[in-house]
């Protein structure tokens, strides 16, 4: 599995109370400081959710077991 499909995963059966943004099936390593300086709320609540499942998802799967780690 790779960090995007851990975090397609998770949102897939998480609910929200609030509409997606372009955020929060993004890998968060990707965004920008220029682009998190601009965000609306539910842009940066979207990205704060992926950093939180990304963060949990490397601390705990083995970087070997990681699909985007193989050589």
């Amino acid at each position: 599995m790779t960090r995007l499909e851990a975090i397609k995963y998770i949102v897939s059966r998480t609910d929200f109370d609030y509409p997606e943004t372009p955020f929060r099936r993004r890998d968060p390593y990707t965004v920008t400081a220029s682009e998190i300086s601009q965000m609306t709320d539910n842009e940066l609540r979207d990205y704060t959710k992926a950093l939180q499942i990304v963060d949990t998802f490397e601390a705990t799967v083995p970087r070997e077991c990681r699909a985007d780690e193989q050589s």
